[in-house]
């Protein structure tokens, strides 16, 4: 303590008494071991027979021609105002500051404030699982930054005016939440909850150069075909209702697809229907319908969904009039057999 007490009669500027000068005792209160000073600050002293006395160096201590004090250090001067080597222990009303005459925590610094590798810790004794620090390798990883770690996890949230509310919340077995505190499916790496009223959206935008077609919005990679690469869950009953596997296949209840014209045009008055023979002409020579694509396109270049359902209304809808044709010849046929 006499260390961290003595550094606070420099940094206030104690009635600009420097070690070495002798000062007349004045109202300054004399004690068995201390002088005391506004009746914070105590100084280890030493006094001659004329009732003066000086402040005296405390062991470990140095004061520096040059403006700066050290504490455990004793060599050459290193150009910083205070120089510590060692714990420094401070208790009650005390505070330190630095680049600040009036400090409102136990250290107040106004600047930067280097660590020089040494990690940040939180916890008091010799808890040293949560902290924040610069680490060149974390975890088998990588990293050449800053890490802030605990013990089970930790968060990043907000403050305001005592009201606090977690952003992000990540566990010590890599998973992450956001916008929860609980991961209903553990196995989950990253599990993003929107809110309650489900006016909550997760996007994903993707910047890419939109001169380059086909760029990648979201991208999912797996080791095998075997691998789903996108599922979509009903948490009511677990079930799995929308899955893309990696091998292109895709399951779903449902899939809606809206496109426009829909082929209702075929029964327009002035829609060109082949005729049978000339329908029959087209297939001997392409070997696929008109207005389809053949198997070679397809087979390189896909079909959609949309288009190919459309396509196949279209055929059914030209089926149908074919079939109603069919049936009035038969039916004048007839009559004329009677």
């Amino acid at each position: 303590m006499t260390k961290a007490i003595a550094i606070l009669g420099v940094l206030v500027g104690l009635a600009n008494v420097s070690f070495g000068q002798w000062i007349d005792l004045g109202n300054v209160i004399n004690t068995s071991d201390y002088v005391q000073v506004m009746d914070k600050i105590y100084l280890p002293y030493e006094y001659n027979d004329n009732n003066y006395i000086r402040p005296k160096t405390p062991s470990g201590f140095t004061y520096f021609d040059q403006g700066g004090v050290g504490i455990g250090h004793q060599g050459q001067y290193s150009g910083f105002k205070l120089h510590v080597n060692g714990m420094t222990n401070l208790n009650g009303d005390v505070g330190i500051g630095i680049g600040n005459t009036a400090p409102s925590a136990k250290l107040h610094v106004n600047g930067s404030v280097r660590i020089n590798d040494n990690p940040i810790l939180l916890r008091s004794g010799s808890d040293d699982n949560h902290g924040l620090g610069f680490f060149s390798n974390h975890d088998n990883a990588t990293i050449d930054g800053p890490v802030l770690y605990g013990y089970s996890g930790g968060a990043l949230g907000s403050n305001q005016s005592g009201v606090r509310k977690h952003a992000l919340i990540w566990k010590r077995n890599g998973n992450i939440l956001i916008g929860t505190n609980d991961n209903p499916l553990d196995d989950v790496r990253l599990w993003v909850e929107t809110a309650s009223d489900y006016t909550g959206k997760v996007g994903v935008l993707s910047k890419s150069n939109y001169s380059t077609p086909w760029g990648y919005g979201f991208l999912s990679a797996f080791p095998s075909s075997q691998f789903k690469a996108f599922v979509a869950t009903d948490l009511s009953t677990n079930k799995e209702v929308f899955v893309v596997h990696g091998n292109g296949h895709v399951f779903a209840q449902e899939i809606t697809v809206q496109l426009a014209p829909f082929p209702d045009y075929v029964f327009a008055k002035d829609y060109e229907l082949m005729t049978i023979s000339e329908l029959g002409d087209y297939i001997n020579e392409n070997n696929h319908l008109p207005n389809m694509p053949s198997a070679i396109e397809v087979e390189k270049n896909g079909m959609g969904v949309g288009e190919l359902q459309v396509k196949l209304v279209e055929k059914v809808e030209e089926l149908t009039l074919y079939i109603i044709e069919l049936e009035n010849r038969l039916a004048k046929l007839e009559r004329e057999k009677k």
